[in-house]
């Protein structure tokens, strides 16, 4: 990639969108070798010059945008993951709607790193906004909508809120079950999360 983003400069310019596209798959990959400090200057650099050269709102300046979050959230600098998130889902509403299936993916990634960073009650409230959203659009059954309940439950279990956590569980185990099957890995993995969260409840229960 870095030979063939060296000769697009040369042939198009460090402004064409070929460029940009090949730029952001090279800190894509870089950031999956774990090369962080490769990738955040090039990743940096993308977004700014998509921001110019697009516009804050056009959808390569958003993914400029999350790929910066991730490597911001890789390196351990959460605020600045945050306030990308924070920024990117603000334009998402604006510009696609706050039912659309990217502003739900976007505040279900943003609830998620919020759990990380301890800071629950903004995280509860991320994704109930992203579940409601989803149950608008998509419905009950698909997957982007169990996802957002999954990890509402993992938010209520970490704030001790375990019956909660629990009954809501119990209903996406349900739905993978009739939907997948019982031996589907989504069942199993929904399974084993339920598990724990019983095993707490019970914990709670005992004290």
């Amino acid at each position: 990639l870095r030979r063939a983003l060296e000769l697009q400069k040369k042939l198009l310019g460090d402004d064409a969108e070929a460029t940009m596209l090949t730029v952001d798959a090279l800190a894509a990959g870089l950031v999956y070798e774990g090369k962080l400090d490769d990738a955040e200057p090039l990743a940096k650099d993308n977004l700014e010059r998509r921001t110019r050269v697009l516009g804050a709102e056009h959808d390569q300046t958003l993914a400029s945008m999350g790929r910066m979050a991730w490597v911001y959230q890789d390196r351990g600098q959460y605020e600045d993951a945050a306030r990308m998130h924070r920024e990117s889902i603000e334009i998402k509403k604006r510009t696609l709607g706050p039912t659309h299936r990217e502003t739900i993916e976007s505040l279900s990634t943003f609830a998620d790193l919020l759990e990380d960073m301890g800071i629950l009650e903004e995280a509860e409230t991320t994704i109930r906004e992203a579940i409601d959203a989803a149950m608008k659009t998509v419905g009950p059954d698909e997957t982007l909508t169990m996802s957002c309940q999954s990890i509402l439950a993992s938010i209520l279990e970490e704030q001790g809120k375990y019956a909660e956590a629990e009954t809501i569980a119990r209903d996406v185990l349900a739905k993978k079950i009739r939907i997948f099957g019982e031996d589907h890995r989504e069942t199993i993995v929904t399974m084993n999360v339920l598990a724990l969260t019983i095993e707490n409840v019970e914990k709670y229960d005992e004290t």
